[in-house]
């Protein structure tokens, strides 16, 4: 079956994409209480509440809602109506941290009770949300009744800035197979497979050596797909592995299929076996401008102008931009005020020579753009539909099928702006036709805004070295070279390509 995308090159961070770190806390977390597509979950604190880490902050509302924890201990300070960092108006919850270790998780569980039933409330309960797009909240693909033949754990990242799945796979190896089978239990499927891209050699052979010493290593089947992207997606996977497509807005389930993302197997054994729920994610913190590049654990509801304090900002560069997400896929930031959400697989931050403003001309009808999309969407004449603003055309060409990978934008020697356009018809044809919200929109609900509004140009020097990184205990032996990063030159940082495993 033919594999249709584009092949990028990895953007290696460090010899650190191995492991992570976890950041020091924040003075204040700023939690949003919608992420993705969910609705936002209704607020059950108040401003003067003690909260632990751990601590239900809202609860679901709405058919798809969603649990939302306290990532900290401390004093609910206020609550503000704004743009979260995935473009979405939603209330957020502030708290102001305190220096305590109190904890407020789920029970933990025990295999008496690994049943289907109690998995999928526990699943329900953690809050957890997906690792691709739309970010939806994880239990929702598994109500639907139907049996499920593979289950798809996928350990590929096809963005060449991210590396935090690779890190779990090779770090966290046990807990990331346990949580694997527990989703196999929750789902009874009949098969379980562990996808790859031939890029990540190393993450494929430690997983093979880990398979090995638990006797199987016949027993658990692996699949290697070329590394094009886009792969991550699940109807994507689905497809590739079954030859059945699944229309947009239906789940995979209903072909038999469920994908599921190697971060949130971790994060799943974490909330079955210790009640951990999801209060953190993994996310590869890159970009040119970043001093420190590598994976950090990072709690919700983190302001990224305390992560860019943490990890060193580059602010001798005469252009920056800041994207919450993948280069392909992610999210340009009007300001670092914004704070992470559980929806996290990378933060960028950026210099002029990997985002490019260059202007549009006329399409050259060179195909590129139909030839390359991974959904076979005839994308010029979507182009076309969209100059003459023809949304039922647009309709009967597909546009609902769109991934928003971004691909036609990244092939396109016109330089024209595609997704963009693309999507822009889908979300007319599927009757979402909201004012874009921007970082003006703010309402002070209650109480106050501890948060400092900081710009890019007010974080300058980084004090304080290493001490800002807290280490875990695979990488105590990395802060060396994290602390070597300091005394080098913006130039003798960045490492252009990739080597050929990783």
């Amino acid at each position: 079956m033919e594999i249709r995308g584009i092949r990028l090159k990895k953007h290696k961070i460090s010899k650190l994409a191995k492991g992570f770190f976890v950041l020091r806390k924040s003075e204040n977390y700023v939690v949003p209480l919608s992420v993705g597509v969910s609705e936002q979950s209704e607020r059950v604190v108040s401003v003067g509440d003690k909260v632990n880490e751990g601590t239900l902050l809202a609860k679901p509302k709405g058919k798809y809602g969603n649990f939302v924890y306290s990532p900290c201990c401390g004093s609910v300070v206020g609550i503000v109506r704004k743009l979260n960092i995935n473009g979405i108006i939603c209330d957020h919850v502030i708290i102001k941290q305190e220096n305590r270790e109190d904890k407020s998780y789920l029970p933990t569980m025990d295999a008496s009770e690994f049943s289907a039933e109690k998995l999928l409330k526990r699943l329900y309960e953690s809050g957890m949300v997906d690792n691709f797009p739309p970010y939806e909240v994880t239990y929702k693909k598994y109500l639907l009744n139907s049996s499920i033949k593979q289950l798809i754990i996928n350990c590929t990242e096809t963005d060449p800035y991210e590396y935090a799945t690779s890190a779990i796979v090779q770090t966290y190896t046990s807990e990331m197979f346990e949580g694997a089978l527990l989703f196999k239990t929750l789902c009874n499927a009949e098969n379980i497979i562990f996808v790859f891209t031939n890029k990540q050699a190393k993450t494929i052979k430690l997983f093979k050596e880990y398979l090995k010493k638990r006797g199987l290593k016949n027993k658990v089947k692996i699949k290697i797909y070329p590394h094009i992207y886009p792969l991550s997606y699940s109807r994507l996977l689905a497809y590739y592995q079954t030859g059945k497509m699944v229309k947009e807005n239906s789940r995979t389930a209903e072909i038999k299929v469920i994908v599921e993302g190697a971060i949130n197997c971790y994060d799943f054994f974490h909330a079955v076996y210790n009640g951990k729920p999801a209060i953190e994610r993994a996310v590869t913190i890159s970009g040119n401008n970043c001093l420190r590049k590598a994976n950090y654990f990072v709690k919700n509801g983190t302001p990224i102008n305390h992560i860019m304090e943490v990890v060193g900002f580059n602010s001798n560069s005469y252009e920056n931009m800041l994207i919450f997400g993948g280069i392909m896929t992610g999210v340009a930031q009007e300001t670092p005020s914004a704070s992470i959400t559980l929806a996290a697989n990378s933060l960028l931050l950026c210099d002029s020579s990997e985002f490019g403003l260059e202007k549009e001309s006329e399409c050259i009808n060179c195909g590129k753009c139909v030839q390359h999309c991974p959904v076979r969407i005839h994308v010029k004449n979507v182009d076309d539909a969209f100059t003459e603003r023809d949304f039922m055309q647009a309709k009967k060409l597909g546009v609902s099928t769109c991934l928003n990978c971004g691909v036609c934008s990244f092939v396109c020697p016109a330089k024209r702006k595609l997704a963009q356009k693309v999507q822009y018809m889908k979300n007319f044809t599927e009757n979402r036709r909201a004012k874009n919200p921007d970082s003006s929109d703010y309402l002070l609900v209650e109480g106050e805004d501890t948060t400092m509004q900081q710009d890019f140009d007010t974080i300058l020097d980084v004090k304080g070295g290493y001490e800002n990184v807290k280490e875990t205990n695979e990488q105590s032996a990395a802060l060396e070279v994290i602390e070597s990063l300091k005394e080098k030159k913006p130039d003798s940082i960045i490492s252009e390509g990739g080597d050929k495993n990783e």
